[in-house]
Parts: structure tokens; sequence; C-alpha cells
């Protein structure tokens, strides 16, 4: 038997936060140079935030949106990112 599901809204936000748990510990690259490692997810009400830390231990907070986050590899375990 075959049965359908409407995807609820609470499906897709756990779907949503398993995925962002998969990014966590992700090296960030912006195009020239490593930016740090994905530690945390925020979700907000618009898009979720990530926190990058450097090797130095400063913090940097990314948006989760598409003009931010250029690429996720999920192969090679890293993201490029276009920090202005």
């Amino acid at each position: 038997h075959l049965y359908m599901v409407q995807p609820s809204e609470n499906l897709l936000s756990h779907m949503s936060l398993l995925f962002d748990l998969l990014l966590i510990s992700y090296p960030l690259f912006t195009f020239d140079f490593i930016l740090g490692t994905l530690v945390d997810v925020f979700p907000t009400g618009s898009n979720d935030v990530y926190v990058v830390k450097d090797n130095l231990g400063k913090q940097t907070l990314l948006p989760a949106i598409g003009d931010v986050i250029k690429t996720v590899d999920i192969q090679n375990k890293k993201m490029v990112v276009h920090k202005t």
C-alpha cells in the first residue's frame, strides 16, 4: 500500500532542525579563507542564525539565508559563505 501524507509544519520544522544539527562542526570558508567552525544554530522567526567560532574563540553570527550561505557541501563537510 502507498499512503500519501501531507508534510505538516511541525514535520518540516523537525527536518530543518535535523539538517542544522548535521551542519554543526562544519568549517565555514569565505571565498579566500576559513572563517571558523559552525558551533551552534539559533532559530528565529524568519531564518536561522549560524554561530561561527574562529581559532581565537571569536564568534561571528551569520543569517542562514541564500545571500550569505553560498554552498553547503555535505560530502566534504564544509560550507562557503559570503561575509560582508
